[in-house]
């Protein structure tokens, strides 16, 4: 801290790297180390100190289904309509006549369910997706993990959530190393309020999916999951920590651990789930409407 080198960059739209081309994500990721680290002057120009070290700490949150409900809300619980183009969606509300757009109030559009969500991929008249950006990006932790290891050369620690009371705190104490003591699972003195964003029950009704519906839709964000996984743990150039391993991905002795030791058919890219995503929520809006 004395030297300024210790500079902590907190944001989601750092994941957008994994959606991107392994070029254009190089880039980006070239740009972004580029201009935290460390310049001096010489022959008129800057050089960047590239030694200095990176470290991407990425949260690895479950159920999977968890997030993915978690980022259908953030999708379409908007008070307000932005007509800004971003690259993981586009508003329809521009196509209106600018007196009508004035008054256009998202509240009184019908929001789509999560499974309808999946299958369009739309907010009737409000916004258009680019699902294949938003998971990719949003719901694919190694895939962001490979992508600042690759690019960036960065060490990795993936925080387990699945047994974390106070997420926060967690990395406040085991990433940033402030001062804090611990009892049993919480974590005191840093957090004077515990966030628990593992504990909220999903309501299949709500959803416009199943229980059933909801199981495949888990696995197939596992068998996402797996495919970089696999990759970051055997890859002797990238250096990844897992912090407070508990869940059964990320635990020697769990279920989804050994999936990197099974055929390749357990696991496929981020496209691939996307697609059996999508297909899987045709299926589930179609059932609700039988």
């Amino acid at each position: 801290w004395d030297q300024n080198l210790n500079l902590v960059i907190a944001t989601e739209v750092l994941d957008v790297v994994a959606a991107l081309s392994v070029d254009r994500s190089r880039d980006v990721i070239g740009k972004i180390l580029d201009n935290v680290r460390p310049k001096s002057m010489g022959n008129g120009k800057d050089i960047i100190d590239a030694s200095v070290e990176v470290e991407s700490v990425i949260m690895y949150r479950t159920p999977r289904t968890s997030q993915l409900v978690s980022v259908w809300k953030q999708q379409i619980s908007k008070k307000k309509v932005y007509l800004d183009a971003l690259p993981w969606r586009t508003s329809l509300v521009k196509k209106l006549r600018p007196r009508k757009r004035k008054k256009f109030k998202p509240n009184k559009v019908p929001r789509p369910t999560l499974a309808e969500w999946l299958c369009t991929g739309v907010w009737d008249g409000v916004y258009s997706y680019n699902l294949k950006m938003i998971i990719s990006a949003q719901l694919n932790p190694f895939g962001v993990a490979d992508a600042y290891a690759r690019h960036g050369n960065a060490t990795i620690k993936m925080l387990d959530m699945s047994d974390v009371e106070d997420v926060p705190a967690a990395v406040a104490c085991d990433v940033l190393h402030l001062n804090c003591t611990r009892n049993g699972k919480k974590v005191i003195g840093v957090s004077k309020k515990i966030v628990f964003l593992n504990k909220r029950k999903i309501n299949p009704t709500s959803l416009g999916m199943d229980v059933k519906e909801l199981a495949k839709a888990e696995n197939i964000l596992r068998q996402m999951d797996c495919h970089l996984y696999c990759s970051l743990k055997q890859a002797k150039e990238y250096t990844i920590t897992i912090i407070h391993t508990h869940d059964t991905m990320l635990d020697d002795n769990g279920k989804w651990s050994r999936c990197c030791e099974s055929s390749s058919k357990n696991s496929f890219p981020a496209e691939k789930a996307v697609e059996m995503l999508r297909r899987l929520g045709c299926e589930a809006s179609a059932n609700q409407n039988r």
